[in-house]
């Protein structure tokens, strides 16, 4: 990706980058080089000779290595962002952007309540799933047309599944107890239901529009 370096607001640097396991920003090149924070560095006591030199050589120490740039806020007013993510935000409506943010902390919610360990509390199961139910809900109010598209979404892939059931009648008898016309029974049975639900995505999606 294109990482924008940006001090005090302003970009002062652009650098096709890679993110480490770490979570630092190495440059793309031959060799790969981490992007430092000069100004980080320098409140340690390390000089600019010093980062420059190792940069040149391709050998780090490790307390230069710990003032490498990651992605957000840097020491100094350094801001590190992805250039084509940040020029979409900017091109993003006041609308969209409220839209991103709050789906953003729904996603937060819910990966925090993945990774919570039930065994040991679930009691803070609980609250993170409650969390994310009330955002979800308070979002669905806020923008009521995105809940009518999920609900759309939902409908027409519930239809595709059982289209994609319905062709495996013909292909699938677990025990050969049923006979052809009645693999013909289920396929069609299926696809009927397929349609019948397609319908009801068709109506409602007409009803919002």
């Amino acid at each position: 990706m294109m990482i924008e370096i940006l001090v005090d607001g302003k970009v002062t640097l652009h650098v096709p980058a890679t993110i480490h396991a770490d979570g630092t920003i190495w440059s793309i090149g031959s060799p790969s080089r981490p992007v430092l924070n000069g100004a980080l560095a320098e409140s340690r006591g390390i000089s600019k000779v010093t980062c420059a030199d190792q940069v040149r050589r391709g050998k780090y120490t490790s307390d230069v290595l710990a003032c490498g740039m990651v992605m957000g806020e840097n020491f100094g007013g350094r801001i590190a962002r992805d250039k084509d993510a940040a020029a979409e935000e900017a091109a993003m409506t006041p609308t969209e952007r409220e839209k991103q943010t709050l789906l953003q902390a729904i996603a937060n919610a819910e990966r925090a309540a993945r990774r919570c360990d039930r065994s040991e509390d679930d009691v803070e199961y609980q609250r993170l799933t409650w969390k994310a139910e009330k955002l979800q809900a308070d979002f669905y109010a806020r923008f009521p047309e995105e809940k009518l598209a999920d609900q759309v979404a939902s409908l027409r892939d519930r239809a595709a599944h059982g289209r994609d059931i319905a062709a495996g009648a013909m292909l699938y008898d677990s025990d050969g107890s049923l006979s052809y016309e009645d693999q013909c029974e289920r396929r069609d049975a299926g696809i009927a239901e397929a349609v019948a639900i397609e319908k009801q995505a068709a109506q409602l999606e007409t009803a919002g529009a």
